[in-house]
């Protein structure tokens, strides 16, 4: 099987987040979430459809917590506007 993967990896700075869990309520039910899982489980969606075959999100831990480090897989170049994906995913 001949197929290339492109690896492609961004540093964000996300503002307002710390390593503190987010309350999630599901059907009633709150659950908390870390921050990462959050980020994965709403962008790995976004950017399926847009052909991308896997999405990670790690903590870079620091003094005050807000950075992570979004990598991203793909079969090909990424969508042209791979930045308003993110942010559109990040605003909702």
């Amino acid at each position: 099987m001949n197929s290339q993967f492109m690896f492609v990896a961004l540093s964000l700075l996300v503002l307002g987040v710390n390593s503190q869990n987010i309350p999630v309520s599901v059907n009633g039910r709150t659950a908390f979430v870390e921050p990462e899982e959050l980020m994965t489980a709403a962008l790995y969606p976004a950017l399926k459809s847009k052909g991308f075959l896997k999405v990670d999100v790690d903590q870079i831990y620091d003094h005050d917590n807000t950075a992570y480090e979004i990598e991203v897989y793909s079969t090909g170049e990424p969508d042209p506007n791979f930045k308003g994906t993110l942010e559109k995913v990040f605003q909702n």
